[in-house]
């Protein structure tokens, strides 16, 4: 989950790439990544679903580092 939250500010990258050269694409939002991270965070933190990740050890170290 860490390398999945680090690298979301890099996400929206393969737009800058040649194979997408011939494409427009809208200019990307400042905080996208953010947005990104929060939703995942509430997911994390209040879907029933998500419960093993609670569960894993390391999770109250992982969680201090993501909510600041």
């Amino acid at each position: 989950m860490n390398l999945l939250f680090d690298s979301a500010d890099t996400m929206m990258d393969y737009i800058k790439s040649s194979l997408y050269e011939h494409r427009t694409f809208n200019q990307v939002t400042l905080g996208v990544s953010q947005m990104v991270i929060a939703t995942l965070l509430k997911q994390y933190k209040e879907n029933e679903d998500m419960e093993f990740i609670r569960k894993t050890p390391g999770w109250e170290k992982f969680i201090k580092k993501w909510e600041g």
